[in-house]
């Protein structure tokens, strides 16, 4: 799947994944939350415990 990753400290870049449970969470380092914040078929995933972790948006 096409996605755009948002890394702490870097700029946004476009990448393909795979849409797999195992590739989400290699992705954002761990379990993943999902929200959908916008009528647009957009989702948001994120590592469930970033916050806790002190990941930077």
């Amino acid at each position: 799947m096409k996605v755009l990753m948002v890394e702490p400290g870097k700029s946004p870049y476009e990448t393909e994944i795979e849409g797999g449970m195992e590739s989400l969470q290699a992705a954002v380092g761990g379990d993943i939350q999902a929200t959908y914040p916008f009528d647009d078929l957009v989702g948001l995933i994120c590592n469930d415990e970033g916050k806790l972790m002190g990941l930077l948006t």
